[in-house]
């Protein structure tokens, strides 16, 4: 796990350029809402997909995620929000600071294609 970690602390590893978005309501001109993304940063990013868990490990998280997408911690980031890359859009189920130091963060994301 210290091998993973130290390989993580490497920003050269976030190679993919992403959107960070969150939603937004905006009028749709009949009275209601419409329900759109709203690009918050543009950010570069690792991202891994991840093996289906089965078992106690499963067990340990209340969220779906095919991906873990690392980036540079940024306080702003939460569930409900996306990741939107050239492979497609990643929903944010759960965001951790990976190290406890406020450097890296984890994303746990659903993945859709696009």
């Amino acid at each position: 796990c210290e091998a993973d970690m130290s390989a993580l602390k490497e920003i050269s590893n976030l190679r993919q350029r992403m959107a960070l978005e969150t939603p937004v309501d905006v009028p749709d001109g009949a009275g209601g809402f419409s329900g759109q993304w709203q690009t918050v940063a543009d950010i570069w990013a690792a991202i891994d997909s991840m093996a289906p868990r089965s078992g106690f490990e499963a067990e340990q998280h209340d969220y779906r995620a095919s991906h873990r997408i690392t980036i540079r911690w940024r306080p702003d980031v939460s569930a409900g929000m996306r990741l939107n890359g050239v492979g497609g859009n990643y929903y944010i189920n759960g965001a951790f600071d990976a190290d406890d130091q406020r450097a890296f963060m984890t994303c746990y994301c659903e993945g859709v294609s696009t």
